[in-house]
């Protein structure tokens, strides 16, 4: 059905449609690509190139009212050495992913490829002509910690439009059939920070660490939200964006070469 989310992508259908449009991967192709990670021990974080779409949190607000949270998730008590922040400029909400290098098990070559393809062009225009920017406020703060990995984000809910099913299927139309099919979009949210890989090797961390970290990161994204009128995150328009890693999001018209914008 028009509008409708479809089911998240199956790897082999995926490589299909890179095939289809000659990003073909090299009869050796290395699946220890799907195990690189985002960042580093020391939380520097790596190549792991990909498309998507995002509204970006717009740089004046950035500056006004969210420039201060990287280095006070770094004070988090009990949890904040273990994390790697997000740098603010990077700050965005995604619409949905499309796809990374590394997932797709692709090398430079199969990726260039892929990204050659026309219908990235007619996806880019597609965002254009929408203009589609949420209405979203502050719903929940979540820090997980799951199987010796921390995640920060702050959860968002619809403060007005925010319908973005008839843009994803629109786009579906557009791309799937060169790239397969694309995962369902996530809730909405804002990432704020990842954990640091080497917390893998520590002990797990104290449920009283935990919470204390929970607490003063709930009151410190409520306190940023309150800068923002009506609790309302101001975003612009989506745009389909190219990344080279998780620092930065650079809107991609679909023609020009990813290389030359990164």
């Amino acid at each position: 059905a028009q509008g409708a989310v479809s089911a998240r992508p199956k790897m082999e259908a995926a490589v299909q449609g890179e095939e289809s449009c000659g990003a073909q991967k090299p009869a050796a192709a290395a699946a220890h690509l799907k195990a690189r990670k985002k960042l580093d021990e020391h939380g520097r974080y790596l190549r792991y190139p990909g498309i998507t779409t995002v509204c970006q949190v717009p740089p004046a607000s950035i500056e006004a009212v969210l420039s201060g949270l990287p280095a006070a998730v770094r004070q988090l008590p009990g949890v904040g050495e273990w994390f790697a922040p997000l740098p603010a400029a990077s700050y965005h909400v995604t619409v949905v992913d499309i796809c990374t290098q590394y997932q797709r098990e692709l090398g430079e070559e199969a990726w260039g490829s892929l990204l050659a393809h026309s219908c990235w062009a007619e996806a880019s225009a597609l965002f254009e002509r929408a203009a589609f920017a949420p209405s979203l406020r502050l719903k929940e703060v979540n820090l997980t910690y799951t199987h010796a990995k921390l995640l920060l984000i702050v959860e968002l809910e619809p403060a007005g439009p925010a319908d973005r099913e008839g843009l994803i299927a629109a786009m579906r139309e557009i791309l799937e059939p060169t790239i397969g099919e694309i995962k369902e979009p996530y809730v909405w949210h804002l990432t704020l920070a990842y954990g640091l890989p080497q917390l893998e090797r520590h002990g797990p961390l104290a449920p009283e660490a935990l919470e204390a970290g929970r607490e003063a990161a709930r009151r410190l994204v409520e306190e940023a939200f309150g800068g923002f009128e009506g609790g309302e995150l101001p975003l612009e328009p989506a745009r389909l964006c190219a990344f080279d890693d998780m620092t930065a999001f650079v809107p991609w018209n679909g023609i020009d070469p990813v290389r030359d914008l990164l």
